[in-house]
């Protein structure tokens, strides 16, 4: 005997319908939002971090009075982050998207700059880096023994790919073309939610200089 009055079942169905269409439309407006709301985030600290490269560029190690640090720590305060740097006037900044970081997509790439000094400006730090390990380290420091524009990789630059670390060290003897390239780091490695997967991504201008000078 059918205990369900006339057209019950169907009624219920509906609500089911309906319900689930709620549930998909929900996830699809989330999701959107999120896409949407993190590549503003990505364009926003590349924008960021380009526009510190930059203010960066215009310094110099051993003459730029610390002060410049302070004002920079003011200028990005946002992206400040905590630091020992021992003696001296010191700022650390980490620029990434830390929803990236948080949903554990690969290749999330980031940027940590560090800039000390005590009266004068005496080391930067520049550090490219994704959740895979690979990196492109630059260092800008007052004196260095091997000369005034050192670079060193896992890979031999212009060899082969791919290219999992690069290391730069250059002195305020270095040329303007060098360090331009040192400092040259690519933020569109920020912006991309994909990120940059090797060194030589990261840092474009530096393994294009070597290559050219090595012609």
């Amino acid at each position: 005997m059918n205990v369900w009055p006339k057209g019950a079942w169907f009624g219920l169905t509906q609500r089911r319908l309906r319900v689930a269409i709620w549930i998909i439309a929900s996830v699809v407006s989330l999701t959107f939002v999120f896409c949407v709301t993190t590549i503003i985030a990505n364009r926003l600290v590349a924008r960021d971090a380009q526009a510190m490269l930059s203010d960066i560029e215009k310094l110099k190690v051993g003459v730029s009075p610390s002060a410049n640090i302070q004002s920079l720590a003011a200028k990005y305060s946002r992206y400040r982050a905590q630091g020992d740097c021992g003696e001296g006037t010191c700022a650390v900044f980490h620029f990434y998207n830390p929803w990236l970081i948080r949903i554990g997509l690969a290749r999330t790439t980031f940027l940590i700059v560090v800039i000390s000094g005590k009266e004068r400006l005496s080391f930067v730090e520049l550090v490219m880096a994704n959740n895979r390990g690979h990196s492109a380290t630059v260092q800008w420091m007052v004196s260095n023994p091997q000369g005034s524009y050192e670079v060193g990789s896992k890979v031999p630059v212009g060899v082969a790919r791919p290219m999992l670390m690069l290391d730069v060290r250059f002195t305020p003897e270095a040329t303007a073309d060098q360090k331009k390239a040192a400092l040259s780091f690519n933020t569109e490695c920020l912006r991309s939610i994909k990120g940059c997967e090797f060194a030589d991504e990261m840092l474009p201008q530096v393994v294009q200089f070597q290559t050219a000078s090595s012609r």
